[in-house]
């Protein structure tokens, strides 16, 4: 289980990167045991969670203000936690390609906006995921992000005529272009593809499992 720095020195908010290692611990079996999770489609959906209900969200994004643990599932796509110091919001966010491609983390940060939050207000976390040294894409999505505006900033990184794809680097991009100030962002770069503690779509296929990642608002 690793955490954020900046996170970590807000009082009564909880966050946990989860890792395979930790399934079996009591402080997994606590968090998961409380937390409302999401039926995750690779969308840009969005939930604002009001109490905490058995029914299961269909979004890809959990916003709320109560005292509750918001938890998303990944296998290399990114967990993204923010929390508005301003308001006392938290969010969690799972995003892949097809997530950022449609604006989950803007619209996610609308969303708090929406709620009295302010973006100069936002700390975020971009916890383990698959790195760019791993994630390489075919020409063809690499022109589909291009022809939405994304071509620069070293999101595409070539080497021996593959194209590799920085996702956390987009994501903090898409961030910064939303308002939140670039020094309250932090990516935690452990690439799960290379990472045997962790669950990988592009490592393992589809029977890799998944991780939990959790945050949450504590009295």
């Amino acid at each position: 289980m690793v955490q954020a720095n900046k996170l970590l020195s807000f009082k009564k908010l909880e966050h946990y990167f989860f890792d395979k290692k930790d399934v079996h611990s009591m402080l997994f079996n606590k968090i998961s045991a409380r937390s409302v999770t999401c039926r995750q489609t690779h969308s840009a959906n969005i939930a604002v969670i009001n109490r905490q209900f058995d029914s299961v969200y269909q979004a890809d994004a959990m916003i709320t203000r109560h005292n509750l643990y918001l938890s998303i599932v990944t296998a290399d796509c990114l967990p993204i936690f923010f929390y508005d110091s301003k308001i006392k919001v938290i969010a969690a966010v799972h995003a892949g390609w097809r997530g950022l491609l449609a604006g989950i983390i803007g619209l996610t940060l609308k969303k708090i906006s929406e709620l009295g939050g302010s973006t100069k207000a936002i700390t975020a976390s971009i916890g383990p995921h698959i790195g760019a040294c791993c994630y390489n894409i075919s020409a063809s999505r690499r022109k589909v992000f291009m022809g939405s505006g994304y071509s620069g900033e070293g999101i595409f990184i070539k080497k021996q005529s593959v194209w590799y794809f920085d996702l956390a680097k987009l994501a903090v991009l898409q961030m910064i272009n939303a308002g939140v100030d670039e020094k309250r962002i932090e990516r935690i770069d452990i690439c799960t593809s290379c990472n045997s503690d962790y669950a990988s779509f592009r490592r393992d296929g589809p029977n890799c499992g998944r991780i939990l990642s959790s945050i949450g608002l504590v009295n």
